[in-house]
């Protein structure tokens, strides 16, 4: 029983490892070989999936993803990685709802919100889509990754020029990198279309004063 799991873990590592490598093609043989050994390890399939989708085999890669998840139904990779390859076959309304499940296990995944923001936009949702956008961005900045919530509150920006919440976030971020003057100009277009907004006034100011502040220096 040991040297079968020492087999499978070695045809598994060696897989991984060639995939790094951009070699999916010999990848894909050892993760069948791992399978042989293991057909129900949900990461061999889904390894399995993202190599076969690499070497343009579409509806084979699905099908792995499928695989895992009829094993383990919130196996979040396998459900990411089909709800991309979808997206990139334009089937947009099964995208979303992949991406949908992996927000009910984690409404914060980041990854999945842009993701979907994407397919929105796709299937001409732009206001939804610019909510996804807006919420990964938001998601993005708890974890301190200000640049890639920038690119986040920007795509909802391009889906929705008036959106509020996204323009008072990136003024948000823009403070927090500094970049005081800007986000006083971001804050100041959200209020020309909320200017009673409390929250965007009392960080418009923030952002002046500091402005002021740094200019003064």
């Amino acid at each position: 029983m040991l040297i079968i799991r020492q087999n499978f873990d070695s045809f598994y590592k060696k897989g991984v490892s060639l995939a790094k490598l951009g070699n999916h093609k010999e990848a894909l043989m050892f993760f069948e070989k791992a399978l042989k050994i293991n057909p129900n390890h949900t990461k061999a399939l889904c390894k399995k999936g993202i190599s076969m989708a690499k070497l343009g085999k579409d509806e084979d890669a699905l099908m792995s993803f499928e695989n895992a998840l009829k094993i383990d139904p919130d196996h979040v990779n396998s459900l990411f990685n089909k709800g991309i390859l979808l997206s990139y076959l334009n089937r947009n309304v099964e995208a979303v709802e992949s991406f949908d499940r992996i927000l009910e296990i984690n409404p914060n995944d980041f990854d999945s919100l842009y993701e979907k923001g994407i397919s929105l936009a796709n299937l001409g949702k732009y206001e939804k889509s610019a909510t996804c956008f807006d919420m990964g961005g938001v998601a993005l900045i708890k974890i301190g990754n200000f640049e890639k919530s920038l690119k986040s509150f920007d795509n909802a920006l391009k889906n929705n020029p008036n959106y509020v919440k996204a323009l008072s976030n990136k003024g948000v971020v823009l403070a927090k990198l500094g970049k005081f003057k800007e986000a006083v100009e971001m804050f100041g277009k959200a209020l020309e279309i909320e200017p009673k907004n409390s929250d965007i006034i009392s960080n418009k100011e923030n952002a002046v004063s500091e402005l002021n502040r740094h200019s003064s220096q």
